[in-house]
């Protein structure tokens, strides 16, 4: 009796990787934060496991159709480099990392044609590289129907070694052929204004409440980091907002009158103008009020949504007031977990716990623009 040959089952295809690549991604920006931020997890990491060395910036260069993305961090063996080209395979933990799901790497799939990552473990001679054929894969997306995922990322991608200094410690990620529909990932202005809102930098030194609130931060929240980073060579820093009243800080807690759990810390500066802070015609600024006026969410001191996501999740009473202030509300709660695109918060009882629980503020902050208002001369 003839003997029929079994077909080998899958149970993923490429589509997969298309629709996490570019589905989950449709700003292009968002695709620069997941290589920051893994960069930014790398130095915390070395700072955690070895507390003698250094931290350097991370350094950004980008080129007409390329964008470089350095760190030295704790660096990868060679079997975390394998693994880099594994779909959703991460050891890292929501609660000690900014990133964790192991699906954002694959972000540069859909907007450029070559992915290589070279990199070099904290004590190991060795650096290992790793290169992604992106425009190899996508043509296998459009020439075959479903083609096996696992089969797709072996085949068009390959690992190599070669021997380094054992003190060498670094990560570098190349996006080469970076698409047209892409052109925001090397654009030098559209780069420093995005990691000016997003990336867990330093404040800028002319902003004179800076040191101080950096002080209380590191005092809350045991996960803040402030990491520096160059872009084509120069620094960037949270920006510093003209005519701000002395910082004022604010426990968030799980409960009213309960000191056992905060979820949360909040700063705010308040505009000492009448009404909101004025825009001052800086990168990304549109219409009529500063563009990083307003309270941000942040978790692991990287910033989730924008100004916009307070105002709307938790500033429902005169919504326009939001804008007398600047701030940050930085998450301190597991619980609350960003969404794969760090626009909002996964939808549960943890995340609608904080934004129930920032009414408070709001409401605070609210008051205090009222009195002060009154106080103003109409301008």
């Amino acid at each position: 009796m003839k003997q029929v040959k079994r077909q080998e089952q899958h149970f993923a295809y490429g589509s997969v990787l298309e629709a996490l690549s570019h589905g989950l991604y449709p700003d292009r920006k968002h695709i620069l934060r997941e290589f920051v931020q893994n960069a930014y997890d790398a130095l915390a990491d070395l700072k955690r496991t070895h507390k003698g060395e250094t931290l350097h910036p991370i350094e950004i260069t980008s080129s007409p159709a390329s964008l470089i993305i350095a760190d030295k961090g704790v660096g990868m063996s060679r079997n975390e480099v394998e693994r880099y080209r594994y779909l959703g395979y991460s050891e890292k933990k929501s609660t000690t990392h900014a990133g964790f799901r192991g699906i954002g790497k694959f972000s540069a799939i859909s907007a450029c044609d070559r992915l290589i990552v070279t990199s070099s473990k904290i004590g190991e001679a060795k650096t290992y590289q790793v290169e992604i054929d992106a425009a190899g894969i996508r043509a296998r997306l459009r020439k075959e129907k479903n083609p096996p995922l696992e089969p797709l990322l072996r085949e068009h991608s390959r690992v190599t070694e070669r021997a380094e200094r054992p003190d060498a410690h670094y990560t570098v990620v190349e996006l080469h052929g970076v698409h047209k529909d892409a052109q925001q990932l090397v654009d030098h202005s559209v780069i420093r204004g995005y990691l000016i809102q997003t990336a867990p930098i330093p404040f800028d030194p002319g902003f004179s409440f800076g040191k101080v609130i950096s002080e209380r931060l590191h005092q809350v929240d045991p996960r803040f980091l402030e990491i520096s980073i160059l872009v084509n060579g120069s620094p960037i820093y949270k920006p510093a907002l003209k005519d701000t009243s002395h910082p004022q800080f604010e426990l968030i807690l799980a409960k009213e009158g309960s000191s056992d759990e905060v979820i949360a810390y909040g700063w705010f500066c308040e505009h000492l103008k009448k009404g909101q802070f004025p825009n001052d015609g800086t990168d990304m600024g549109k219409g009529k009020r500063h563009p990083h006026s307003g309270l941000h969410f942040r978790t692991s001191n990287i910033a989730i949504g924008d100004s916009m996501l307070v105002r709307k999740a938790v500033w429902h009473a005169a919504p326009e007031r939001a804008f007398y202030f600047v701030g940050e509300i930085h998450v301190l709660d597991a619980g609350v977990v960003p969404t794969a695109d760090r626009t909002d918060f996964e939808d549960n009882e943890s995340r609608s716990r904080l934004y129930d629980r920032c009414g408070g503020l709001v409401a605070k902050l609210n008051l205090q623009a009222d009195l002060n208002s009154q106080q103003h001369p109409v301008s």
